[in-house]
Formats: C-alpha cells, structure tokens, sequence
C-alpha cells in the first residue's frame, strides 16, 4: 500500500457556545484538517487544532510543505 494523494485544508470552525477565558472569548475553532488516500483505496483523517486564526495560516503552510515531501 502506497500513499496516492495528501489533500491539506485549513477551516475555521464556528464554536456552539463561545468559550470564556480570563483573557478573551474564543468563538470559532480554527483547524487543519488532513485527509490521506492510499492507491488501496484506504482513507485516513485527521485534525491539527491552531491556537488562534493567526496561527492557522503558518501551520497550514507548514502542513501543506510536508506533505509534498
């Protein structure tokens, strides 16, 4: 089984119910999501939680870098 194709998103996830902390409140959750498909026809997903929409553009790039190796 090889890998076929790594497809790499960055999304901002909308929160139900905003989460208060003593310094912000924090409304959307903002994700990488990465999907693996094998020439078997296997899947596999994941998810990397940024910290913050600031942080999501750096860690989708150094996600989306990776996986053209």
């Amino acid at each position: 089984m090889k890998i076929k194709s790594i497809d790499v998103k960055p999304v901002i996830v909308p929160m139900r119910e905003p989460h208060r902390t003593a310094s912000a409140v924090v409304e959307v959750c903002p994700v990488v999501t990465i999907s693996v498909f094998t020439d078997e026809g296997v899947r596999g997903d994941g998810v990397i939680f940024a910290y913050t929409e600031l942080a999501l553009k750096g860690l989708y790039e150094i996600t989306e870098r990776i996986s053209q190796l």
